[in-house]
């Protein structure tokens, strides 16, 4: 059974599934079907929260995270000017930024910490914050923080994060469960790239390169992989949570999902109805 939470402005859908088969995980760096408990779609600032909140709710749990770029973070990380909205002139952000331990999850608290301590050899020049920038209190040299996002993930051995990679197919069968009729996904295909001696990844528009991503033929630019994802145990099933800008998940699964910000008063109905009213942002869907 699908249950969509929640897509909205930074492209965060959760989604439960229930799975049929699973295999034991081992030593599979190399084979062409991996499985997992659970798989994280997108790189952006919300999956490595996702990703770390999961390896420390259920530490026996094997979670895999995609990320279509060579970066964790999204935007956080790949902007000119990193700067989290907190800034020193706006009433609202001095509640935040005197009681930051209301406002802000304890990961993003540590993530902040991180960069302000951050070892000279560490890429970029760190933290820029405490009044110093009009914007926020908290700017920061994105390389920084995408190196410190990297060194998180990989504290727990239970993450696997896999960049240059992109989901070109979710699987699915109808199933009947307590909470009624849906799909369930059975297997998702992903395509690795490897840049190709030459060529640097984002060197041409992205325009001109997003759609090599999802063919799964080696091309100019990059060698291809192709994996199938299978959940390891099929009892318990799979989650699987799409924190990507481009939804691959839920489009491929057939899910239901919404464009733009949700109202806070309002919900996806029981039947799957939208809001008759919401606010949009820019989307693009890619057809596959």
């Amino acid at each position: 059974m699908i249950n969509i939470i929640s897509w909205a402005y930074r492209s965060i859908l959760i989604v439960m599934v229930l799975l049929l088969t699973g295999a034991d995980i081992g030593s599979q760096a190399l084979a062409a079907e991996l499985s997992f408990d659970i798989v994280i779609n997108g790189g952006t600032f919300s999956a490595p929260a996702a990703a770390l909140s999961a390896a420390r709710a259920n530490p026996a749990a094997r979670i895999l995270l995609v990320e279509p770029t060579d970066w964790l973070g999204g935007q956080t990380t790949s902007q000119g000017v990193a700067a989290i909205d907190n800034s020193n002139h706006s009433p609202a952000a001095a509640l935040m930024r005197d009681n930051p331990e209301l406002y802000y999850p304890a990961d993003y608290r540590d993530f902040l910490q991180r960069i302000k301590n951050a070892p000279p050899a560490a890429p970029g020049e760190g933290y820029s914050g405490d009044g110093a920038n009009w914007v926020t209190r908290d700017a920061f040299d994105p390389r920084t923080a995408a190196w410190v996002l990297d060194q998180m993930v990989a504290e727990a051995s239970t993450i696997t994060v896999m960049k240059l990679t992109v989901v070109k197919n979710a699987a699915t069968s109808a199933v009947t469960d307590a909470f009624g009729s849906g799909k369930a996904i059975e297997s998702l295909t992903l395509i690795e790239r490897a840049a190709k001696s030459g060529y640097t990844p984002f060197d041409d528009y992205l325009s001109e390169e997003i759609l090599d991503w999802y063919d799964p033929a080696d091309s100019a630019r990059f060698s291809k992989t192709t994996h199938t994802i299978v959940p390891r145990n099929g009892a318990k099933g799979l989650v699987v949570i799409d924190a990507s800008e481009l939804a691959d998940v839920a489009v491929l699964s057939g899910a239901t999902y919404m464009i733009g910000r949700e109202k806070t008063t309002e919900h996806i109905g029981e039947d799957g109805s939208l809001p008759g009213n919401f606010s949009l942002s820019t989307g693009r869907l890619f057809d596959r």
